[in-house]
């Protein structure tokens, strides 16, 4: 719903929508710590599971739930580490990380350790692995 009170409609953020398994205490816990983040980069965090989700992006569910997604306004996608990157290259305090990130060699472990942990966010919270089966990442 837009400001206007228009169903239908959602106000884009600033500069985009953080997409993310609301049901997962894993990513909640990790989408509340990045509330700076988020705030200093004009991303607005929405769960999977609101209904925009569908009308900002084209990918499917199984795909969305792999691992964070950020929706640019332009519809430009960055799904996993490329969302934490790209979050990471647009706030001042974390762009040293970022800089960091894209070194060859650490990139691939970065990537490796991102996709890693999005495997097992449903052990690392705590419960089973509910998490939907991997490719060969």
């Amino acid at each position: 719903m837009n400001a206007d009170g228009n169903p239908g409609e959602i106000n884009p953020p600033e500069k985009g929508w953080l997409l993310h398994d609301g049901e997962c205490p894993f990513c909640r816990k990790w989408v509340s710590r990045l509330a700076g983040t988020l705030r200093r980069t004009g991303v607005t965090a929405l769960p999977l599971q609101s209904p925009e989700v569908r009308r900002l992006t084209p990918l499917a569910r199984a795909e969305l739930l792999r691992g964070i997604t950020l929706v640019r306004p332009d519809g430009t996608t960055f799904q996993g580490p490329g969302a934490v990157r790209e979050l990471m290259r647009h706030d001042t305090p974390l762009f040293p990380f970022y800089l960091v990130s894209i070194i060859p060699g650490i990139r691939s472990l970065f990537d490796r350790t991102y996709w890693w942990t999005a495997r097992r966010r449903h052990q690392l919270a705590g419960g089973q692995d509910q998490s939907p089966p991997s490719s060969s990442r």
